[in-house]
């Protein structure tokens, strides 16, 4: 019994000095188990568990990365209001008014003086057109349409340091053949009033006018039958306020269906125009209209009753009898500088 309990007490004392100074696993641990393969620790217990340690420590449960709040984007501020246009004001705007622009025709010893008068009120001289359009280049003018002066009437738009407007009435064939080159050559444009019974006639088919208007030229109204509409004065009494409506929307229904736009423009047939007229030509939708009153400038006020300045076909020739009696290019000479030509366009004479 003694012996045993000596054996006995041999084996907890050989234990207890075991190389790993461990006590033996608990039951169910074994070789593969997670308390045989973590790694031994020496030293402080206290200390920083190593790399390998922390590698080796079971993984914990995976946390959602929160991520940083979207930032709500500012609320954007409501545009400004467009501001409302300003209107432009009174202008000092030549509008240099004309016809057709032709030589004396060879038949002119044999024309009666009714046809003589026609041809010298309505006639501009080739040459003489082509003295005045240098003299504007030179000086600094430029030309605009009646769509720019309404734009400037209506908003404000800006228009060159020193406008002038070209305009041709009724409908002539050198429009084409004689105007247009000479336009062209210049960087220059003119408005052309035309009438319809011109176009109807053959003087000016809608083939040239479409060539007016595709070279950038602007093509005005100028009624249908080109009749007076309205007296200057009191010496014709005027037509119906029926014909007026009819004369002005026509033409202008009847340009828009060859060009495929309304003219903005028309011009009086005669210069003569009242309240009733004007109201016939506004309702018919142009934004403007030419008169016959002398002067340069143009106001608001009077935008369907424009004043023009005119050209005569003897302005700035050297001898009018000398050409009136034996017409050619050496008797109609014109002279230099043009005076009378700039005092159509300064408004000292208007015409």
């Amino acid at each position: 019994m003694r012996a045993g309990a000596g054996l006995l007490m041999l084996m907890l004392v050989a234990g207890a000095c075991s190389p790993t100074g461990l006590a033996p696993s608990p039951a169910g641990s074994g070789p593969g188990s997670p308390a045989d393969t973590l790694p031994v620790r020496s030293g402080d217990p206290s200390a920083a568990p190593t790399a390998a340690e922390r590698s080796a420590e079971p993984a914990g449960p995976t946390l959602p990365v929160s991520q940083p709040p979207t930032p709500t984007p500012p609320a954007t501020a409501a545009p400004p209001p467009t501001p409302a246009p300003t209107p432009g004001g009174a202008i000092t705007l030549p509008i240099l008014y004309q016809h057709q622009v032709a030589p004396f025709p060879a038949t002119w010893p044999a024309m009666t003086a009714a046809q003589r008068k026609t041809f010298l009120e309505t006639d501009t001289l080739p040459w003489a057109l082509e003295a005045q359009l240098d003299w504007l280049a030179a000086r600094g003018y430029t030309t605009i349409l009646p769509g720019d002066l309404a734009a400037w009437f209506d908003a404000g738009t800006p228009l060159p340091p020193r406008p002038v407007m070209l305009t041709f009435d009724d409908g002539f064939p050198d429009w084409v053949t004689t105007v247009l080159p000479l336009l062209r050559a210049r960087g220059m444009t003119a408005e052309f009033y035309v009438t319809i019974d011109a176009v109807k006639d053959g003087r000016l088919p809608w083939d040239r006018v479409r060539e007016l208007a595709a070279a950038g030229m602007g093509i005005g109204g100028h009624d249908v039958h080109h009749i007076q509409l309205a007296s200057v004065g009191s010496a014709t009494a005027p037509v119906s306020a029926a014909t007026m409506a009819y004369e002005v929307s026509e033409a202008r229904r009847l340009i828009a269906e060859q060009l495929g736009a309304p003219p903005d423009s028309m011009a009086f047939v005669g210069g003569g125009w009242n309240s009733t007229l004007v109201a016939a030509v506004r309702a018919a939708g142009y934004t403007s209209a030419r008169a016959l009153t002398r002067g340069v400038t143009q106001a608001p006020k009077d935008r369907w009753t424009l004043r023009v300045s005119r050209i005569g076909i003897f302005d700035d020739v050297f001898d009018e009898n000398a050409c009136v009696t034996a017409p050619s290019v050496i008797t109609c000479a014109i002279r230099s500088p043009l005076a009378t030509f700039e005092a159509r366009v300064t408004g000292t004479d208007p015409g």
